[in-house]
């Protein structure tokens, strides 16, 4: 709870502000996947902090892709995102680390047998983040 009120706090003031935005947002996925377990549950697995940095890093990538429209506007009014700190081209690169860590955290877990063999279906999504991946260097960025 006290993880929870100080986000809100600080997300809002300092932490988007610093460029930390995308990597706070990995660790509160994470946070809200393992809160939601432990309170169906009574316990934190393996298997759930796996899953909560997927979801983590997953939710990340939504709020790093937002960053690009808005780059210019941002910048303006000095908000510091981490699109804005490596700027558009290299972060267009740094797109590719997202989708890496959630597919590698997967297959992690499929071999070490905490995620069920079915997990693989995951992989079929290769093709929109490839697409999507691009897409961002094609016209954002240009």
């Amino acid at each position: 709870m006290g993880f929870a009120i100080l986000s809100i706090y600080f997300y809002s003031t300092k932490i988007v502000d610093s460029g930390l935005a995308e990597f706070f947002v990995v660790v509160k996925g994470t946070m809200i996947v393992l809160g939601t377990y432990f309170i169906q549950s009574n316990q934190i697995t393996l298997e759930s902090i796996l899953g909560g940095i997927v979801v983590g890093v997953l939710s990340s990538l939504v709020l790093f892709i937002a960053s690009f429209p808005d780059h210019d506007d941002r910048q303006s009014k000095g908000r510091k995102t981490l699109v804005i700190a490596v700027g558009k081209k290299n972060a267009a690169s740094l797109f590719w680390v997202f989708p890496a860590i959630s597919y590698s955290v997967i297959m992690l877990g499929i071999a070490i047998g905490v995620f069920p063999l079915l997990s693989l279906i995951t992989l079929f999504s290769i093709t929109l983040v490839v697409k999507a991946g691009l897409g961002l260097k094609r016209n954002l960025i240009l």
